[in-house]
């Protein structure tokens, strides 16, 4: 591509170049090479993308021969999920995926589906329970669903909810589970509806090889609280019918969950705040 101030017919080189490379075995990419101040070199950039095209990876050039990376997760259902802030590594940008270690990222952004979370506590409150709600964005971003629900829900920090609530819902990916606040949630029973959907550029070698359950994982993060996994069976379309009154038992699309046995009081904890606020059937 030639801008106006270089000139194809006066015999200068493109100010920008694209390089498409569409693979069956690794990441489709763009390579895009800009004109420099001098005029002479290059500058790259890889775009990733991945096998449906959606961006997963931009690589830039960055100081002393290094490059600046910045990533995008999707779950299953094709959301964000998780972005990493730009980080810096070694090596020129590449059109193969740089997997990234902890300490490489500056800074995360994690997303959730907030689908659940929205239906579950719009059950607790009709019948007159507390809810504090909470999400990776802030409290003042849940301002409309506060409103929605009335004064019987409020918003906070994912820390401020854990330690209000005495029975606590982990309603986001399970990719983000370690952001859980631990100690907040130290004591607590806490509702686990967490599955692991694969997606490109995610993966738990621990849940693949079967070493552990999804469940085992997210207890191994929350040593101290008291797991119980129900609510994993709830797609986006049950979660709207979650809106609607409850439906008889005989309905044919009345909600249904499991809870584990054999039942403890942990569970049956558990069991009473979904069967009772949330309108679901053991």
């Amino acid at each position: 591509m030639w801008l106006p101030d270089r000139l194809k017919a006066s015999g200068f080189s493109p100010s920008i170049k694209y390089t498409y490379g569409i693979r069956t075995t690794a990441p489709n990419y763009i390579r895009t090479e800009k004109i420099e101040n001098g005029g002479t070199t290059y500058g790259t950039e890889y775009t990733l993308y991945d096998g449906l095209l959606r961006p997963r990876q931009v690589q830039t050039e960055g100081a002393k021969d290094g490059r600046l990376i910045a990533d995008t997760y999707y779950d299953g259902s094709g959301r964000v999920v998780k972005t990493n802030d730009t980080y810096y590594t070694t090596g020129a940008p590449t059109s193969a995926l740089f997997e990234p270690k902890g300490t490489d990222i500056d800074g995360q952004t994690v997303t959730g589906t907030g689908m659940l979370g929205r239906a579950v506590a719009r059950r607790a409150t009709e019948p007159g329970l507390y809810v504090v709600l909470c999400n990776s964005h802030g409290p003042g971003t849940l301002a409309d669903l506060v409103a929605e629900l009335g004064d019987r829900a409020r918003a906070a920090t994912p820390a401020e909810a854990a330690s209000a609530g005495d029975l606590g819902l982990a309603a986001v990916p399970l990719a983000s589970h370690e952001r859980l606040p631990r100690a907040e949630l130290s004591g607590k029973t806490v509702i686990d509806p967490m599955n692991y959907a694969l997606y490109p550029g995610f993966s738990i070698p621990e849940l693949d090889s079967n070493e552990l359950t999804s469940s085992e994982l997210v207890q191994r993060h929350l040593a101290d609280s008291r797991m119980v996994k129900a609510l994993h069976n709830y797609g986006p379309s049950r979660c709207w019918r979650c809106s609607a009154p409850p439906e008889p038992t005989t309905a044919p699309h009345c909600r249904c969950t499991g809870i584990p046995v054999p039942a403890t009081r942990i569970t049956e904890l558990a069991a009473d705040a979904v069967r009772g606020p949330a309108g679901f059937r053991m």
